[in-house]
């Protein structure tokens, strides 16, 4: 006990306390701030003008390499298309006209992505070049439709007859899409 309470050992007792308190309060900033799950959606490509709005409602026109955030509602104008990539390896191009909202979550590196796009009208074509894994999700909806798919080219297209009610036509150019359908009272 004669070492620590000399004033050579109460330095260094105190650099090291001092040492490891920085040490812990480090590691717990590093805990509290790191990023949370994190999803790549940008703007591939793009003509003409889509407007992107965000869930606070702020309205902005898209631009080549825009990131999107999930929660993010897009309006394709007339005369225009987009083209989004998701993580690298996950297309969806959109025509004119079509409006849709983007909502996403996971982490690719982490290989449990969950993506759906909620198609309000219009057409999108996607095309996943890699196969999903086992906890992971890529999903169109329809108001009457939900088309699920692992890894495949497909494009997905809502129109209204006559009568106002909608219609949505899947047309599979590579692979297998699965389709759950829904009547006017959400039931499969």
């Amino acid at each position: 006990m004669g070492f620590l309470n000399s004033f050579k050992g109460k330095i260094i007792l105190g650099v090291s306390l001092g040492a490891g308190a920085i040490v812990a309060g480090a590691v717990v900033f590093t805990l509290i701030m790191a990023p949370k799950d994190y999803r790549s959606i940008k703007v591939n490509g793009l003509t003409g003008t889509t407007v992107i709005t965000d869930e606070s409602n702020v309205s902005e026109n898209a631009y080549k390499g825009m990131n999107l955030e999930s929660g993010d509602k897009v309006m394709v104008e007339t005369d225009s298309n987009m083209t989004l990539l998701f993580d690298a390896d996950k297309y969806m191009f959109a025509d004119e006209g079509t409006k849709f909202k983007v909502e996403a979550s996971g982490n690719s590196d982490k290989g449990n992505t969950k993506t759906r796009i909620v198609l309000e009208e219009g057409s999108v074509l996607c095309r996943l070049d890699t196969k999903l894994g086992d906890d992971e999700t890529f999903e169109v909806e329809t108001p009457n439709s939900v088309m699920s798919v692992r890894g495949t080219i497909f494009k997905m297209t809502i129109y209204k007859d006559e009568n106002g009610e909608n219609y949505a036509r899947v047309d599979v150019l590579e692979g297998a899409v699965k389709v759950d359908l829904y009547n006017e009272n959400g039931e499969k």
